[in-house]
């Protein structure tokens, strides 16, 4: 189920891919919310260095991800969230963002780098996150 305006999509790992479903909120209009309901406990992969960090820039929507102790694993092979224009807007709520490596330019926010926009976290964990500056969140300035 992906519709616009209040939208849920539920994203049942192995089967769906969060990238795929990620990219599917850069469809709705700038005044839908967008959200993506994790399986609870469910690990992600999300260590492919060509799909990931997955930037939000061409989003005009509110994204929220949400899980129930949901895992986002980058395996330490690459960052996994970039919030890149002012526009962009992300709620990530009860998941946890583990083995992120910022280890491409810009070398900051391993889980995840704020250039520009809007971030809130609830009840979120990061682990094992490596980075020059914010290993788990960096926050340009401007951000």
């Amino acid at each position: 189920m992906f519709g616009f305006g209040m939208s849920r999509h539920r994203c049942a790992s192995p089967v769906c891919t969060l990238h795929a479903t990620l990219l599917r909120a850069q469809e709705a209009p700038a005044n839908a919310t967008v959200r993506i309901l994790l399986e609870p406990n469910a690990t992600y992969d999300v260590s492919d260095p060509s799909l990931w960090p997955l930037d939000f820039g061409a989003t005009s929507a509110a994204v929220s991800v949400e899980g129930d102790g949901s895992v986002l694993d980058a395996g330490g092979l690459t960052s996994i969230f970039h919030l890149s224009l002012p526009t962009n807007n992300v709620t990530l709520r009860g998941l946890v963002l583990t083995n992120a490596n910022a280890a491409r330019f810009p070398f900051d926010g391993a889980a995840v780098l704020v250039s520009s926009g809007l971030l809130s976290l609830r009840d979120c964990r990061f682990t094992q996150c490596a980075a020059n500056r914010g290993a788990a969140i960096a926050v340009l300035s401007g951000g």
